[in-house]
């Protein structure tokens, strides 16, 4: 018996400190396994990013790692060809943490030298596990700066990534206390969250959503104050795996122009039955087209105007292809909806609703048509739309949109209610609608 005790006393002695030992290879293998996918997604967006470990040094208790981040074509933006991470890892017997920092990035040390004294705010930490997910808490203190109108408070900042060690889920959650130059111009409290699962190398879906308390701004001549401005993202599968389905939604509390206060606004937009392959070949060839082409235009050292005028002639140049591209969008099913629309303004509130559906594959040639044969459209499109907005806002306009256009209508865009002017429009039956009233249109 005794034998066995000891047996398994020195089992334990042995075994126990390998056990940092051994979670320090497994940080190893994971930071690899994660730069070759991070490589993977960037090579798929035509994007010459690169992530690359320069060195690694493991050691028993700890491991010193340094690697970087390749800007490629971005460095003319940037005026930066890399960001160097110095890793400082600790390995314990349950995980390892890690600490990373910017210090060996001689334009971010002379920052910190030269404007906030020496003293670095930014602070991250990796926490890594055998099974478990890496966990990264991005964390920065207040500080002030200098800028050519004067200093500029940053807020904290608290911001936690959890991603699964194939990196095939990330979900994040942070705070940011915002930014304020004085009391006229400020942005208070932030709050983020996201949940996204990938889909494909590039396509990632989930939801995204960030949350504004407060944001101010005073121009001299006009004064504007938001609160409570709310905005969320979704991507999601329809109901065909191949489609998919995006949404948007910001909504707003009180707004306050010049001392006018607005009521909330509110808009929810959604994309559907988005045909996923034809969505993927647009973004590769934009991704192409955005990170050389425009890139190199960039980086020419233009000026903000030629600049702006240079990328302009780029995407005028690549039209076609990127039209073509789009025209693989225009699948059956394909619908754009607003869910809501409501604005409150000093006339009044204005309210509405539209979808708008493909009803067959089409052609940018057969959209072209319906300039000549308007009643094509009923063969191609499905329409349901609701608008009400208050005959004040109309002003000298009332009567255009209130009286019929052309010989087909009944009635004009709007027809008046009391103080609002309402409009209502579908199809039904390979006919047309308006305010209850059908439009021909074969003229």
């Amino acid at each position: 018996m005794k034998k066995i005790v000891i047996a398994i006393v020195l089992l334990i002695a042995v075994a126990v400190p390998a056990i940092p030992f051994v979670n320090g290879i497994v940080m190893e293998k994971t930071l690899h396994k994660a730069f070759d996918r991070l490589n993977q997604f960037y090579t798929a967006q035509s994007s010459d990013i690169k992530f690359e470990i320069m060195a690694y040094d493991r050691g028993l208790f700890d491991s010193q790692v340094s690697w970087r981040i390749d800007l490629g074509n971005m460095a003319a933006v940037y005026g930066i060809e890399a960001v160097t991470f110095t890793e400082k890892a600790r390995h314990g017997f349950t995980e390892i943490i890690s600490e990373t920092s910017l210090e060996s990035n001689a334009w971010y040390s002379e920052w910190i030298k030269n404007k906030l004294g020496g003293k670095d705010p930014l602070h991250i930490e990796s926490r890594y596990t055998a099974f478990g997910p890496i966990v990264s808490t991005v964390s920065m203190d207040a500080f002030t700066a200098q800028t050519a109108s004067g200093p500029v408070t940053i807020g904290d900042l608290h911001w936690v990534f959890t991603v699964d060690n194939a990196l095939t889920s990330i979900t994040m959650d942070g705070t940011w206390d915002g930014i304020s130059q004085d009391k006229a111009n400020q942005m208070g409290r932030v709050t983020m969250a996201g949940a996204l699962t990938r889909h494909s190398d590039l396509i990632w879906l989930g939801t995204m959503g960030a949350k504004m308390a407060s944001f101010t701004t005073d121009t001299g001549d006009e004064q504007v104050a938001v609160s409570n401005l709310e905005l969320n993202y979704e991507i999601s599968a329809a109901k065909d795996r191949n489609k998919m389905n995006l949404s948007m939604a910001i909504k707003t509390g009180d707004i306050v122009v010049n001392g006018r206060t607005l009521s909330e606004w509110g808009l929810s937009t959604a994309l559907n039955n988005l045909d996923v392959k034809a969505y993927e070949d647009l973004l590769r060839l934009y991704s192409q087209v955005v990170n050389t082409q425009m890139v190199s235009a960039m980086g020419m050292g233009l000026s903000q105007d030629a600049a702006v005028k240079e990328m302009q002639r780029v995407m005028v140049k690549n039209s076609p292809e990127l039209m073509a591209s789009i025209e693989k969008l225009l699948k059956k099913d394909l619908e754009f909806k607003i869910a809501r629309l409501d604005l409150g303004l000093p006339q009044g509130d204005i309210s509405g609703r539209l979808r708008l559906g493909l009803k067959q594959d089409v052609t940018m040639a057969q959209v072209a048509m319906i300039a000549a044969r308007p009643n094509a459209a009923l063969d191609i499109f499905s329409l349901n739309t609701d608008l009400i907005l208050p005959v004040a806002l109309a002003g000298p306009q009332l009567a255009e949109l209130t009286t019929p256009m052309f010989a087909g209508m009944k009635t004009g865009m709007f027809i008046q209610d009391g103080d609002f002017l309402k409009h209502s429009a579908h199809t039904q039956d390979g006919k047309l609608y308006l305010n209850g009233q059908e439009v021909l249109l074969n003229f």
